[in-house]
């Protein structure tokens, strides 16, 4: 039979193919077949997710990790693809991308912290230093509320939140810099490190603690 046939691949989709973490390739259109599961809840109330597998024509490229963009403008992640191939039995070879659409308590896939590098541009009159900051939005960062705790100081009441963000590889941020997350302004605390795998080598991202005090 040969390949899928051009008729059945009815459904256009949008890939960036993924290259490494935070680094995808430019926007492409993928001409296929969408079949989509049943959506389940994996966790009460936080995370709502949908199987979805796409059929198209052999030698289609999707690696896992790449980003994908269904019809209806929902977005997910590859997270597998197989190539059926009949070896000239009359079956149609078609490539068979397997995605994880959904989100998690309202969030896309991934979160973008925004870096405010600071930097020294003057004092003040009393001898302080001044600083300004330059904006840089980061992509496909992981967030994580650390802890939130209260304390009484001068009879007033002080918050302390910390989150953990482990950012892609290649992000830029200093112990001296502010992230914006989800609206809030954090100030970094101590050195962001790199998270290195000591079997292998492997550097799968930025670990950056960020503390923000309110009261």
């Amino acid at each position: 039979m040969g390949a899928i046939p051009a008729a059945f691949l009815r459904h256009r989709v949008g890939v960036r193919a993924y290259v490494s973490w935070g680094v995808w390739g430019p926007a492409r259109v993928l001409r296929c077949l969408v079949d989509e599961s049943m959506t389940r809840t994996t966790k009460p109330g936080a995370v709502v997710s949908a199987d979805v597998r796409l059929f198209a024509a052999p030698g289609a490229v999707c690696p896992p990790g790449s980003l994908v963009t269904l019809p209806d403008g929902r977005r997910g992640y590859a997270t597998g693809s197989v190539n059926h191939d009949g070896g000239g039995l009359p079956t149609p070879d078609h490539v068979e991308i397997a995605v994880a659409v959904g989100s998690v308590l309202g969030v896309p896939f991934g979160e973008t912290v925004t870096v405010l590098t600071r930097t020294v541009t003057g004092r003040d009159g009393y001898g302080n230093d001044v600083y300004g900051s330059a904006e840089t939005e980061v992509e496909a960062c992981a967030v994580r509320i650390l802890s939130s705790t209260e304390s009484r100081d001068k009879g007033a009441d002080k918050v302390v939140d910390s989150i953990e963000v482990i950012m892609p590889p290649a992000s830029s941020v200093t112990a001296a810099d502010r992230l914006r997350v989800r609206g809030v302004v954090y100030a970094v605390d101590g050195r962001p490190e790199p998270l290195t795998d000591p079997m292998t080598g492997a550097d799968p991202g930025l670990r950056v603690i960020a503390k923000r005090t309110t009261g």
